[in-house]
């Protein structure tokens, strides 16, 4: 009985349509007629797609169990072309949990090119607008994979291919936000847990030297306009080639995604790694373009926040070396200019934290005047002279 079960015509129907995408040579792709069917059967029956996700997503799990890639990108594919041709079904969110499963266990697999897949899969998962919602989905998983990815380095399984991984990660990172900013029953991926992931990966791969060794200068990132992805991620262009570029844009996309509720979130793990990886020492170009870069991207009324935020961080760091001080303060003097009048509540405030920081400096300068090699006191009294007249401009 259990053999006349698994014989073809007693098979339901869904299942021999998404048999039938499958080739008979192994070295064959996906049959384009045929999934042309099984998607009008999807569309036409959608209390069916479930079940046809579940179907691919068991057939998937065993062809990756027997190393069968072509097989499992077959599956992939199919997956992908159901999720958009289904973007309207009843049926899609149970849909998009199968599709989920698939990519947590591709990007389980440890396999870079199975991992390369999932996150081209996910990508075209985060562009469909869903109609219904979803109460329970989590991305804590994604976020700590794609994260890690963000890490990649020649030593790891990744070996000469490090930077493809790490260029993964970072578009996986921002399917994520891109994901959660758009559904409003997602509001804790600005949570600080989260962040503390999202941020630094983003960071780290924005610090990175070039290919020759050089140290970090901005003039080889292009500008970018305000657009997400393409919904063909098969064909991204060369401007995403490198993790350098590709970060400069997830860190520009983050900014004008985040609220004014949220900014807090972001900024504390951008200055927390400034100061783990000192990037406030003189010259501070890092740190300029990032902070540059933040208040371009976030609405203008919320650019006293960040300005607050680097007072404040230059206050605690009293007792720090002076080239640490003398870098937070060259940041400041480089984006008051942009930040224009959306400081002049905080003006006043401003104002005193810098004279208070002045006051400072020159008594410290008066202690050491003995020591005519200490020439690095005099360095923060004249940056905080060059910058009042910044903020009085």
């Amino acid at each position: 009985m259990n053999g006349l079960c698994c014989c073809t015509p007693c098979k339901p129907r869904y299942r021999r349509l998404v048999d039938s995408i499958y080739p008979r040579a192994v070295t064959d792709g996906l049959l384009h007629s045929n999934m042309q069917k099984l998607t009008f059967y999807a569309i036409s029956h959608p209390e069916k797609l479930e079940r046809i996700g579940e179907y691919l997503v068991m057939r998937m799990v065993r062809d990756l169990s027997r190393q069968r890639p072509v097989q499992v990108k077959i599956a992939v594919e199919a997956m992908d072309q159901l999720l958009q041709a289904c973007h309207s079904s009843p049926s899609l969110p149970q849909f998009s949990e199968n599709h989920l499963r698939m990519v947590q266990r591709l990007l389980e697999s440890n396999n870079a090119k199975m991992e390369q897949l999932a996150t081209d899969s996910f990508v075209t998962f985060s562009n469909i607008e869903e109609s219904s919602p979803s109460y329970h989905r989590q991305y804590d998983f994604f976020i700590d994979k794609f994260s890690q990815m963000c890490h990649a380095n020649p030593q790891a399984a990744y070996g000469e291919d490090f930077r493809l991984a790490r260029c993964a990660g970072l578009r996986g990172l921002r399917g994520v936000v891109w994901k959660s900013v758009t559904d409003d029953l997602h509001p804790n991926i600005w949570e600080q847990q989260h962040m503390d992931k999202i941020v630094p990966s983003i960071l780290f791969n924005l610090q990175e030297p070039d290919d020759n060794g050089k140290v970090f200068s901005s003039s080889h990132i292009p500008k970018f306009d305000n657009t997400f992805a393409d919904t063909n991620q098969s064909h991204r262009g060369d401007d995403e080639a490198t993790p350098k570029v590709l970060s400069d844009r997830c860190l520009r996309e983050l900014m004008g995604k985040a609220s004014f509720g949220s900014l807090r979130a972001v900024i504390e793990p951008v200055l927390k790694h400034m100061d783990l990886h000192k990037r406030w020492s003189p010259p501070p170009s890092f740190a300029i373009h990032v902070f540059r870069a933040i208040i371009y991207s976030i609405q203008s009324q919320n650019s006293y926040f960040v300005i607050q935020e680097l007072i404040n961080h230059l206050d605690s760091m009293c007792s720090a070396d002076a080239s640490t001080r003398i870098g937070i303060a060259t940041v400041l003097s480089s984006i008051v200019s942009i930040a224009g009048t959306s400081i002049g509540p905080l003006l006043l405030s401003i104002f005193n934290s810098l004279l208070k920081h002045l006051r400072t400096s020159v008594d410290f300068e008066r202690k050491t005047t003995r020591v005519r090699d200490i020439g690095r006191p005099t360095k923060p009294k004249n940056v905080f002279e060059i910058e009042l007249p910044s903020f009085a401009y």
